[in-house]
């Protein structure tokens, strides 16, 4: 609302002047944000400015890139879901804001603060969409539904993740998939072909073997941490979409995926129950959800090894504060209590033998790295000290040394389906 300064009213004559030069300047682009009209000149050099200032003979197309300065009549996705073609969202080579007619252009964010269904503005996310996802992604309706918690939120929960981030987390997590893939992927069967969202993708390595394993699938991955996400993008190229956002919150429209799996994923997660909810509500009529997870409760070496445990122990308590850790065996509960369907789970045994002792050495690795990871959370937690560290180091070398110290650890996998 414009407020008119204190004063007389402006002579008539005043009064025609000032609308003369209203009418003379010349028409500014109108875009909408967050359902309010904002009235802003295209960048100078952009496509938008150079296809505005051609001469009117020329026969030129408009680019690709270039917004027309007006929105343009919602259109419904293969899911029934309407999206706003907002096609003045995104300037060429500038964006921060996602609109239906914009996929080409530069970033990809879906770390919104705001719930809304038109023209929505987000805070830049650092990596590219791939063109080959321009129309897969059109068609998820990443746009149309836009239920985002505040980012602040989002960065509180990813700085709970107990294995810390940088690059020796992202090689320990690509090394963990490629130990634990046979006991992952053994039994598992997907479909050949469709749609397939992993809740908590984090670096891609699972993405990267589900690609190899079923080339046909189309698959999208969702995390909270910005470092993973660039990592998952180097790591997986344009074998996957993804997306920054919250599991209990996603930023997809209803139905909009056949597959939706979790592996460890929940085990760092406050609230299942509503990872669980989100998980179903996109998942199309009958479609599967699985979830690979953890039960700490049947980790142990034999014998016992007591710092490993005291470690162990410690960890597990750290986890509680913003996840839980035997999630595993809480997981059929979980999925009778919102009324799945076909509920299925198996046991996945991760174990150490000494007749195999390549495997074994693989397995000690994965193990030793997994403690590790925890060690600078439970020194800032003030839980851990030096004189744990050693001893747990000197028993780590104990058991690799000597073939008759026995380790395993067991996790779930659930598969149920949709109504």
């Amino acid at each position: 609302m414009t407020h008119r300064p204190a004063g007389p009213p402006p002579a008539p004559a005043e009064r025609t002047a000032r609308q003369n030069r209203s009418r003379a300047r010349p028409r500014e682009r109108a875009r909408t944000v967050h359902g309010s009209e904002h009235t802003t000149p295209p960048r100078a050099g952009s496509e938008t400015a150079r296809w505005r200032n051609r001469p009117k003979s020329s026969g030129a197309t408009r680019p690709a890139g270039a917004t027309i300065g007006k929105r343009v009549r919602p259109a419904r996705t293969p899911y029934g879901k309407t999206m706003c073609q907002t096609a003045s969202l995104i300037e060429n080579g500038g964006g921060t804001r996602v609109g239906v007619g914009a996929f080409n252009c530069e970033p990809l964010s879906l770390a919104c603060k705001f719930k809304t269904r038109v023209g929505v503005s987000c805070p830049p996310l650092p990596f590219t969409l791939h063109p080959s996802h321009c129309a897969f992604a059109g068609a998820l309706g990443v746009t149309a539904v836009q239920r985002r918690l505040p980012g602040s939120t989002m960065r509180t929960k990813a700085e709970q993740y107990i294995h810390g981030f940088g690059p020796v987390e992202e090689q320990r997590l690509r090394e963990q998939a490629a130990v634990l893939a046979p006991v992952v992927f053994n039994g598992l069967t997907l479909p050949q072909a469709g749609r397939l969202l992993e809740l908590g993708c984090g670096v891609g390595a699972e993405l990267a073997l589900i690609a190899e394993r079923w080339p046909g699938l189309q698959l999208t991955g969702i995390d909270l941490s910005i470092s993973h996400l660039r990592a998952a993008q180097r790591h997986l190229g344009d074998a996957a979409l993804l997306a920054r956002g919250d599991g209990a919150c996603l930023p997809f429209a209803d139905a909009t995926f056949d597959t939706v799996i979790t592996i460890w994923m929940l085990e760092h997660v406050a609230d299942a129950d509503a990872v669980f909810r989100e998980a179903l509500r996109v998942l199309a009529p009958g479609g599967r959800l699985i979830c690979t997870e953890v039960d700490n409760t049947t980790f142990r070496f034999l014998p016992e090894q007591p710092a490993i445990r005291t470690w162990w122990d410690l960890f597990c308590a750290q986890q509680r504060h913003g996840g839980d850790p035997e999630i595993g065996r809480r997981l059929a509960d979980l999925a009778r209590r919102h009324r799945c369907q076909h509920v299925r789970t198996c046991d996945l045994p991760v174990v150490s033998s000494s007749l195999f002792p390549e495997r074994r050495n693989l397995l000690l690795n994965y193990i030793q790295d997994l403690l590790l990871s925890g060690a600078e959370h439970l020194q800032h937690a003030g839980v851990a000290d030096q004189v744990l560290m050693d001893a747990l180091q000197a028993e780590l070398d104990q058991v690799r040394q000597d073939p008759s110290i026995q380790f395993e650890y067991h996790a779930i996998r659930l598969t149920c389906q949709s109504r």
